[in-house]
């Protein structure tokens, strides 16, 4: 990765949060290209539509290219977004694998930060996330979410990074379930 710059010293200062994090679940925002990482322990939570479902307290939206990587092999990445007779590729690969590594405990050990804006979140067991930004402009690439609407979020995008108060909006999101 990159020397150090001020996108860089920001990014790396906002997502130093997540070292020592367990990544502990992923799920899909239903109808969008938002693949959702959440990291920390599961925790009981109320959703918007006032189903009991868990949470955990950070969150990084994904919108952009990005890959699990299981030591030298390609878990899952944002283009095995694919319907299949019985639901979607990537949703099925990728509750295969967290239902496989559950008991390994996938602990954020370093993140490393490029000048464009991509990630990686290296993890125990020589695993790593990767988000990488491949679309020029102003489009949002990915967001740091903690939990409650009360927070802020941090946004990496083509032009910028920045905190920005959380929209109204609400999704239903799709949660993967281990297998």
């Amino acid at each position: 990765m990159s020397t150090s710059s001020p996108r860089i010293d920001s990014i790396l200062d906002k997502v130093a949060i997540l070292i020592g994090q367990p990544l502990s679940d992923s799920w899909r925002i239903p109808h969008l290209t938002i693949q959702v990482f959440e990291f920390g322990p599961q925790l009981p939570y109320v959703n918007h539509l006032g189903k009991n479902i868990t949470r955990s307290l950070l969150a990084i939206h994904v919108s952009c290219a990005w890959r699990l990587i299981d030591q030298f092999s390609l878990v899952v990445g944002a283009d095995d977004y694919e319907d299949e007779p019985s639901g979607n590729k990537l949703d099925r690969l990728m509750s295969e694998y967290l239902a496989s590594v559950a008991e390994d405990n996938l602990v954020v050990e370093s993140v490393e930060c490029d000048q464009i804006g991509g990630i990686v979140l290296k993890l125990t067991g020589s695993r790593r996330l990767e988000i990488v930004p491949c679309e020029t402009g102003d489009a949002e690439w990915w967001r740091l979410v903690p939990l409650g609407q009360e927070s802020q979020h941090f946004v990496v995008d083509g032009d910028m990074c920045y905190t920005s108060e959380p929209s109204d909006e609400s999704v239903d999101a799709v949660k993967i379930e281990p297998v």
